[in-house]
């Protein structure tokens, strides 16, 4: 038998596992959907934001990584049934950051006045490999995007925290590998940053091409 099916099987019984999941889909829906706005009334209010420039996209995106690396392998290091619990905290500090992070892009590309709670969440969307339109209005002008209604934002954050949940079941199972489990989450988790940024910068510079990559 697969060592991670294994180790699944002897953690949390299958229905009990799939119904936890669940649950942690719709509770981080919930708190992807809050962090849209609070993200950017946050990074709205700094000032240094709007003093970034492209040459410091690098050391931002660099910046971000460490932080989420440091947060994945401090969860990885819960053991037990607790893994999937303290898999929701993890998710929503990574997820946090990564939403900060395409906004600071936005401003070192000038592009502050285009942002949007769509666009936060339409971006690292992309990057899982979901198709969200975004090549059609990339290179828009300021204020023309028109943000969608509330519900509809809802639906997009519980989507991430779909797609974000599927990928992160079967990577949850390396909390249980001592001390290498929490290496592989740190890293799996810049990973997962990278290709977010990868997006972000994709969007918003006018001069790069915007392709939807596979799941």
């Amino acid at each position: 038998m697969n060592f991670f099916k294994k180790a699944k099987s002897l953690i949390i019984p299958k229905t009990d596992l799939e119904d936890q999941l669940n649950s942690t889909i719709n509770k981080l829906g919930d708190s992807f959907f809050k962090k849209l706005e609070s993200v950017l009334e946050n990074r709205k209010n700094d000032p240094y934001n709007s003093n970034l420039s492209q040459d410091q996209i690098d050391d931002v995106i660099k910046d971000y990584a460490q932080q989420n690396m440091i947060i994945a392998a401090s969860a990885a290091a819960v053991p037990g049934s607790l893994g999937v619990i303290a898999m929701f905290f993890e998710i929503t500090g990574v997820v946090g950051n990564q939403l900060k992070m395409t906004y600071d892009i936005a401003c070192a590309y000038d592009k502050e006045d285009l942002i949007n709670r769509d666009l936060l969440i339409d971006i690292p969307l992309h990057a899982l490999g979901v198709d969200t339109n975004l090549d059609k209005i990339q290179n828009i002008p300021s204020g023309g995007i028109i943000e969608s209604a509330p519900e509809l934002l809802k639906e997009k954050a519980t989507q991430l925290a779909t797609e974000i949940v599927n990928k992160s079941a079967k990577k949850s199972l390396v909390k249980f590998i001592p001390i290498a489990g929490s290496v592989l989450m740190a890293v799996w988790t810049k990973s997962n940053t990278k290709k977010i940024s990868d997006a972000a910068i994709y969007f918003f510079d006018k001069n790069k091409t915007l392709k939807l990559k596979q799941k």
